[in-house]
């Protein structure tokens, strides 16, 4: 195998164990397992590098649409959630100032063709502390 080699794992109340590929896993014993494929710790390289204008948003109502809690990929807001331009496909990672981000929410349409990143935070006080900052991103991986 290269060196991203895949484990199978099982994540099971917010844990992720690693299991046999010849384990048995059956409903009847723990009907809330959720398989996932985990990738190992290794950093991924590097796809490019973009200058971008990132700023943060929050769930409020008035930053979003009618259904300020899910994101465009459909998933629930969560810590380390950006939105990003359309070019890039939602399960994208990015790194924005040291930290990991996945794309799973769009930019509004007037941003959508340029080099703008807005990463979810969870209060207007983190989103006014990070304020708006031209920055390099960093595009890890595309799905």
């Amino acid at each position: 195998m290269s060196k991203a080699q895949l484990a199978i794992a099982v994540l099971i109340a917010g844990t992720l164990l690693p299991i046999n590929t010849a384990t048995s896993i059956t409903t009847a014993t723990a009907p809330t397992l959720e398989v996932a494929l985990a990738q190992s710790e290794e950093p991924a390289p590097i796809r490019q590098e973009v200058r971008a204008e990132v700023s943060a948003y929050t769930s409020d109502p008035g930053e979003t649409d009618d259904d300020p809690l899910t994101m465009a990929s459909g998933k629930q807001v969560y810590a380390g959630a950006a939105a990003c331009p359309s070019r890039y496909p939602f399960g994208t990672r990015i790194e924005v100032d040291g930290a990991t981000y996945t794309c799973e929410d769009r930019m509004n349409a007037r941003y959508r063709s340029g080099n703008y990143f807005d990463l979810w935070v969870e209060t207007k006080a983190e989103a006014y502390q990070w304020g708006r900052r031209t920055i390099n991103v960093r595009i890890i991986n595309t799905p």
